[in-house]
């Protein structure tokens, strides 16, 4: 946690804390845990891993002649962190061997093809969009599912937001529809 050493020990002889070692050795026995579950999970193929980037700011105080306690240097550490995310849903892992079939399927898109040759035009944008209705055929009277969602949310910004001209719209708002849920899943967290 940042704390030094020499705090712990100092609360360690007080009592009121375990020793430095006893904390090392308690937080390499968990990371050894960790580890194994980590590959244990990674090996059934049906987990994933999940990376996220961040920065920490260090600031250390300088005084210098001029500015004697207000000048600051900062030092910046971009860190990765990693975590393992659980598949569910996925019953056999061979479900998950499907590289050929996904590359097969974007050749045979008239825009996918388009994207992996780096030839995109305007016309191959407005297709895209056209195709695009989260996997549900409309007969071209309405607007797809992703469209229809985002109309429910200029609505909401405009109930919510847009003062009491928008007033009207509430009546017959509602939530938006449902197009392809994902069930929530309770899980273990495994820091790698």
């Amino acid at each position: 946690t940042g704390t030094p050493t020499q705090v712990i020990d100092v609360l360690s002889h007080a009592g009121l804390s375990t020793s430095a070692s006893s904390i090392n050795n308690v937080v390499n026995s968990l990371s050894k845990e960790s580890m194994c579950a980590i590959k244990k999970s990674v090996q059934t193929l049906q987990t994933a891993f999940a990376y996220d980037n961040f920065n920490i700011d260090f600031k250390t105080a300088q005084p210098t002649v001029e500015h004697q306690s207000t000048f600051f240097t900062q030092t910046s550490l971009l860190m990765t962190s990693a975590t393992t995310i659980p598949l569910y849903g996925v019953v056999d892992p061979a479900d998950l061997r499907c590289l050929e079939q996904i590359h097969q399927w974007l050749l045979e898109s008239h825009v996918a093809a388009y994207i992996l040759t780096g030839k995109i035009t305007l016309k191959d944008l407005c297709i895209f969009h056209k195709e695009d209705t989260y996997g549900k055929k409309t007969d071209g009277q309405q607007l797809s599912p992703c469209a229809n969602n985002f109309a429910w949310h200029v609505q909401d910004i405009l109930i919510h937001h847009g003062r009491h001209q928008f007033e009207f719209l509430r009546a017959d708002h509602g939530q938006p529809k449902l197009i392809e849920v994902i069930p929530l899943h309770k899980t273990m967290q495994t820091p790698c």
